[in-house]
């Protein structure tokens, strides 16, 4: 497969374009989804991958139950992991496949893979906002466009180093070598498997 686009994103204002009416209805990492996939060229089937989620929206909610306060419903439907997949799809006009998976980078990327035998292109959104469970490295949002060819190898495997020769690898972290235009080999863990992202340079 290879990288057709790539963008970073982060917690903003709301853009021009987006009505507020949607707007106020996203969690934070949702409205950063939005605005990545309007960045990029549109696609047939979206993955959102998020291991910690619409974190600030669900430890709100946490918080009004064990105060005994009222939940609104809005502020429920914004703390749910699929949120920011279900916006995107909505605001994009996706009728292919949408997918939210609670998964690091390598295993979003293999997933898109499998969806590219059937469709030309696969929005790959994630990200997760610092937090003391969330390492600094792997915190930050950015989205991929992938498409059929040649550019980005993954592979795995059970006898990796230690330490690790290449960099964690994570969505924001593959974004910025695409965006640099340089070949970059990053490295996930997953269990006992690593995974080898290798990015050819463009």
């Amino acid at each position: 497969m290879k990288i057709l686009a790539a963008t970073l994103g982060a917690p903003q204002a709301r853009p021009e374009g987006i009505e507020v009416s949607l707007w106020r209805r996203l969690g934070t990492a949702a409205r950063v989804a939005v605005v990545m996939a309007r960045a990029l060229p549109p696609a047939e089937a979206l993955i959102w991958t998020s291991r910690l989620g619409e974190r600030g929206e669900t430890e709100a909610l946490r918080h009004a139950v064990l105060q005994g306060r009222r939940i609104r419903p809005i502020g429920f439907r914004a703390s749910l992991a699929t949120g920011p997949a279900a916006a995107v799809a909505i605001d994009q006009g996706l009728t292919g496949p949408v997918e939210a998976l609670d998964v690091g980078a390598a295993l979003a990327l293999l997933r898109a893979q499998q969806l590219l035998c059937r469709h030309p292109r696969v929005l790959v959104l994630g990200g997760d906002m610092a937090h003391e469970s969330s390492p600094l490295e792997e915190s930050g949002f950015a989205g991929l466009l992938l498409g059929r060819g040649e550019g980005l190898r993954l592979s795995r495997t059970l006898a990796a180093p230690d330490p690790l020769p290449y960099p964690t690898a994570g969505l924001a972290q593959l974004a910025q070598a695409t965006l640099s235009g340089l070949g970059s080999t990053l490295v996930e863990q997953s269990g006992a498997l690593r995974w080898m992202l290798q990015l050819e340079e463009t």
